[in-house]
């Protein structure tokens, strides 16, 4: 099933989904949903059909009722080389040693200044691996953040960014 199907089907069986109205979602619909079409998207628009109800506030079906009635995307396989956690872990372990060393201060104060240091060792490997932040250009950065969330297989997305 394709996207335009789909919302030819939704304008027929909701009154709510006037012109005015499917003008607005239509790019919405496309954006969201249109990597989806097929075989999926029809078993979907089947499932949401079939169960949805008109209610105040939402007289049709929107995307995020489709999305949650398709099955999951693959994740992407790791990029670059899997993170050696033993050596980071040596790795922050002899920074944090070498930091303590030269601390000459209260326990509490030790206390919170060493949370703040393990927090910078943990982000050293990155700087060594892809430089300083503030030298990157915003391509640069991203890259670098992609690569990271890469290897440690989880999703980042600008908005969560800020950019």
């Amino acid at each position: 099933m394709m996207v335009k199907e789909l919302l030819e089907r939704i304008v027929v069986a909701y009154p709510g989904a006037s012109p005015e109205a499917m003008r607005t979602f239509k790019p919405v619909f496309h954006a969201r949903l249109g990597g989806r079409e097929g075989p999926a998207l029809a078993k979907a628009a089947t499932e949401v059909l079939a169960s949805f109800r008109p209610k105040y506030g939402q007289p049709f079906p929107i995307p995020a009722d489709f999305e949650a009635a398709l099955p999951d995307l693959p994740r992407p396989r790791p990029a670059g080389r899997a993170i050696d956690l033993g050596r980071h872990a040596e790795q922050v372990g002899r920074l944090i040693d070498e930091w303590r060393r030269g601390v000459r201060a209260r326990p509490e104060i030790r206390w919170a200044m060493e949370h703040i240091a393990r927090g910078l060792a943990h982000a050293a490997p990155c700087r060594v691996e892809h430089g300083p932040p503030e030298k990157l250009t915003r391509k640069a950065w991203w890259a670098q953040l992609a690569a990271i969330a890469a290897r440690w297989n989880v999703a980042i997305s600008t908005e969560e960014w800020g950019a």
